[in-house]
């Protein structure tokens, strides 16, 4: 069963379709309809298998959950506006750990039955306010979509020349992950449909939020770095964003953030040592992609050094504190992968705006599903 396999079954490094050769050769077999669930996501996909004869049916089970309406919206030639499943297994996860089932990228499940939260529409707010949203990554377009559904004005500005905030980065890093980009492009639509106005390579000041009576800061976590100078430190998005040269690299926090920039870094054929303070790494990362992550990490041989807490650097080394004693790391490339929030910006923006918020990893860092749910929720009772 896949449940017991050494190999990846469900998750995005599988590319979709790839299970339909094993459901055609039973068809050769058996005299009776076949149908198949694993990684066919899109009504497109499921088609063409029933087209050429791979399945009788197409057995839809997550990409559901992130949007029951998928087959009407394919019956209706609006493809753009499903909600894409992710493969995230964010489901999986909690049912086999008894808790209600939760969709990344769908906030409303579980609560179809609750007008207030507008699995068939939001209500319109009482009062129409003119909103700000600086950021326009997940967090920032799920709340901006959700507050115009609302009826509110809304501004969203992006400082990059695109949408898609950490999500872009997210997707560099291993085989399979460009599928992130179906939930950008998601979000990307919904923000048209709902009117946002998008401004994109538009950075903007405190002062330009005046005449606003929301704004939503949605500008990702800020990172951190141990005290001290070093010759090149970068964070996650100048890595992704950028060349790398050298050869041997030290990612400084080892969570789902510091182990992304090792996959990503190992893969383009660095030496990478992961520096960590808690005993295991990736706490935060979900149990249906860790393993493989640390299988991966393995195979390259990427040196974990967990019960490692980064002190300072000293002459362009970083110097550690682990269980023996004092340690002392050299790299060409030291990256910070430690995240925090950014309450501290909170006060210069209140001078200008009412009402400031934070959301996603600007409020407190976490995983994807907390961005796009926090924002829903706050736009939600907008």
């Amino acid at each position: 069963g896949w449940h017991e396999s050494a190999r990846s079954v469900i998750t995005r490094d599988v590319p979709m379709g790839h299970w339909l050769p094993v459901a055609r050769r039973v068809k050769e077999v058996v005299s009776i309809p076949v149908m198949m669930a694993f990684k066919i996501f899109t009504p497109e996909l499921a088609e063409e298998a029933i087209a050429r004869g791979d399945i009788d049916f197409w057995e839809v089970c997550r990409p559901m959950i992130a949007d029951p309406r998928l087959p009407q919206k394919a019956r209706e030639g609006r493809e753009g506006e499903i909600v894409p499943c992710l493969a995230c297994n964010l489901c999986f996860f909690r049912l086999y750990y008894h808790q209600p089932i939760m969709c990344t990228v769908r906030p409303t499940l579980g609560h179809e039955g609750e007008p207030d939260w507008g699995y068939r529409g939001l209500p319109k707010a009482p009062r129409r306010k003119r909103v700000l949203v600086i950021g326009g990554g997940p967090a920032g377009m799920e709340f901006a979509a959700t507050a115009a559904e609302r009826g509110h004005k809304v501004v969203l500005c992006e400082a990059q020349g695109e949408l898609g905030g950490s999500l872009r980065y997210a997707a560099k890093v291993e085989r399979g992950d460009e599928e992130l980009l179906r939930f950008v492009r998601y979000l990307e639509g919904r923000c048209k449909r709902e009117g946002v106005e998008v401004r994109l390579s538009e950075g903007i000041s405190p002062e330009g939020a005046k005449g606003f009576d929301t704004v939503v800061l949605a500008t990702g976590a800020r990172y951190a770095q141990p005290p001290g100078e070093v010759p090149s430190i970068l964070t996650p998005p100048e890595v992704f964003e950028g060349s790398i040269s050298g050869e041997r690299a030290v990612v400084i926090g080892g969570q789902g953030v510091g182990i992304a920039v090792a996959l990503y870094l190992s893969g383009k054929g660095l030496k990478v040592s992961i520096v960590e303070g808690e005993r295991r790494l990736g706490r935060d990362v979900n149990p249906f992609y860790l393993w493989r992550y640390l299988q991966v990490l393995k195979g390259r041989e990427v040196e974990i050094l967990t019960q490692h807490e980064a002190l300072r650097f000293e002459d362009g080394r970083l110097l550690c504190r682990c269980p023996e004693g004092e340690r002392t790391l050299e790299a060409d490339l030291f990256v910070t992968a430690m995240r925090e929030d950014r309450e501290v910006e909170l006060e210069s923006w209140r001078r200008w705006a009412p009402e400031v918020l934070l959301v996603g990893d600007a409020r407190r860092p976490r995983r994807l599903h907390n961005a796009v749910h926090e924002a829903y929720r706050l736009a939600r009772g907008l």
